[in-house]
């Protein structure tokens, strides 16, 4: 009994190396384009929502006393939307490590328009802790009731 002539071996594991390729190719290419169609479908019910996005503008920390804390935070609507706020909105203050200094909320009920700068002051009696020092950077975290959230800088005068 004869077996298969080395050149139709070769040509056999070429023919089933292309099959092997073909499936793998098809089989990505149907995954991909599900994958492209997923996302675009979820870029136009995004775009149609409109978008909400709340960009920092300024902040500045006055001590009435010791302890007590006057914190103004000017944030700009900058997305595509208005955004209804109303509810608790907080105010994180921490140092450059993230060591969190104070946190302060105020209830809001509002509509902030599109292009619009907004400012809220914070001044219900803030602890501060006694490593807070004038000229200092702090970071500052805004955030509405929705998650919505504004970040930046702020100097204690």
């Amino acid at each position: 009994m004869k077996g298969l002539s080395p050149l139709i071996s070769a040509i056999l594991l070429m023919l089933i190396t292309v099959a092997a390729v073909g499936a793998a190719y098809l089989f990505l290419n149907a995954m991909q384009s599900r994958i492209q169609l997923r996302t675009q479908e979820t870029i136009e019910h995004t775009l149609s929502k409109g978008e909400i996005q709340l960009q920092y503008v300024e902040c500045t920390i006055n001590s009435s006393t010791n302890k007590t804390q006057n914190v103004t935070v000017y944030v700009k609507n900058v997305g595509t939307v208005d955004i209804p706020v109303d509810g608790d909105v907080t105010l994180l203050v921490s140092d450059t490590d993230g060591t969190a200094k104070f946190l302060a909320y105020q209830t809001v009920s509002a509509t902030w328009s599109t292009g619009k700068i907004y400012s809220l002051t914070f001044n219900n009696n803030i602890n501060i802790s006694e490593k807070v020092e004038q000229g200092e950077r702090y970071s500052v975290k805004l955030t509405l009731p929705d998650g919505t959230y504004a970040v930046g800088e702020c100097v204690y005068k």
